[in-house]
């Protein structure tokens, strides 16, 4: 685990599952971590409310910071030092009178502010220079470098592109860098290529003929529950797709347009042994098929009222049309079908019941009201075996009204 220390402790651009992020006035115990990153780039810390650049407000929190440093003995620690940020001081009613480039005051920089940090790395020196530096497939930016002879246990571990600036060095466990930090990839492919996240090294791939100890037992057993779990993932996929057919077809109980009428279409063909893929519609009936010598003729409506009047009768304008048309026609061979999903925006249980004076309206006109909850249960009656497609057939055929379930 990271530790990701900054100003305030709510840098968005270390947002990361591997790393807890802390302000310099909070920070946990180095050694709770495997790696401390202590960044110092935040342009709110470059601030000091004395006359001189020799200070900082936030003085006392570096102090702990490095304390703690000092007392560190196991974990890693990367100092992220600061881009060349506008330093601000001499506060005056709450207005900064004066600023300076951090440039500007690299002395005071190295040997007031941040002097304890740079304790282990005598003869170092920081010098402003833009460069750039490759750390393995990023590249990084940099407004400082070091400068000075390393010595005893510190190393320049990293330089920029051709110019071979030193961009980061450390000594023993604490690394420091001025390389611009502007993500969470970019920190840990830092940490990476400074060698401070161990790696598993990777088996070869003839350690997997070596067989050893129950390796033969246990890679048969694996064998057969992957066996298994293939089976069991396919029946969850059956269940799965057959969950989803029945959410489409129950979708008729919220559903109005085109949507009902495709859904509502292939319940009927399933329900009545009817073919639908042919039929065209002509902005007269929703449907039309024939079953041996009868015609069933309908309307599928989804609305938000109940079953009213102009519906039934729109119904009889479609059913005395085709009577028109096809005089040769048995009128007691012919069934208007009003297939209804009113109140569609309440749950069936909460829906109030098609009221007498539409049920018998329908019913002098020989019509039959069927709702999309009974067109369901019809279904699911059939499915189970409970009704024959030749029963169902009969029960519309023969009722007039609305349908209700034997």
């Amino acid at each position: 685990m990271i530790q990701v220390v900054t100003y305030d402790g709510k840098d968005t651009k270390y947002d990361g599952e591997e790393m807890a992020q802390y302000s310099l006035h909070d920070i946990r115990s180095l050694d709770e971590y495997e790696i401390d990153v202590i960044d110092l780039s935040s342009p709110y810390i470059w601030y000091s409310s004395g006359k001189t650049a020799n200070s900082v407000n936030i003085s006392n929190d570096l102090k702990s910071v490095i304390g703690m440093i000092d007392n560190s003995r196991n974990a890693y620690v990367v100092i992220i030092l600061p881009q060349n940020e506008v330093f601000y001081y001499n506060k005056y009613d709450k207005r900064y009178l004066n600023n300076t480039e951090l440039k500007d005051i690299l002395y005071s920089l190295q040997n007031n502010i941040l002097s304890k940090l740079f304790d282990s790395f005598a003869g170092i020196s920081l010098t402003y220079e833009n460069t750039r530096s490759n750390v393995g497939s990023m590249e990084y930016e940099a407004a400082f470098y070091f400068e000075g002879n390393a010595f005893w246990d510190t190393e320049f571990v990293i330089r920029s592109i051709k110019s071979k600036k030193p961009t980061v060095m450390r000594n023993n466990r604490i690394y420091i860098t001025t390389l611009k930090i502007v993500n969470a990839d970019s920190l840990m492919n830092l940490l990476d290529g400074i060698g401070t996240l161990e790696k598993e090294e990777a088996a070869p791939k003839w350690i997997s003929e070596i067989k050893m100890f129950d390796d033969i037992e246990q890679e048969t057993k694996i064998s057969e529950w992957q066996n298994e779990v293939e089976k069991i993932e396919n029946h969850i996929e059956c269940s799965q797709n057959k969950l989803a057919d029945n959410v489409r077809l129950k979708s008729i109980l919220y559903t109005s347009g085109d949507r009902l009428v495709e859904v509502v279409f292939k319940i009927l063909e399933e329900l009545m042994g009817c073919d639908l893929s042919g039929f065209v519609d002509n902005k007269k009936e929703d449907f039309l098929f024939e079953i041996d010598d009868n015609v069933f003729i309908g309307e599928i409506k989804g609305v938000r009222h109940n079953v009213k009047n102009e519906n039934i009768s729109q119904l009889d304008v479609h059913f005395q049309g085709y009577l028109d048309e096809h005089e040769e026609k048995d009128p007691n061979s012919v069934k208007a079908l009003l297939i209804m999903n009113h109140q569609n925006n309440k749950a069936p249980k909460d829906r109030e019941p098609v009221k007498d004076t539409q049920i018998n309206l329908a019913k002098r006109n020989g019509s039959l009201i069927i709702e999309t909850t009974v067109l369901l249960k019809l279904l699911e009656e059939y499915r189970s075996g409970k009704k024959t497609r030749e029963m169902i057939i009969n029960m519309i055929k023969n009722s007039s009204g609305l349908l209700k379930m034997e």
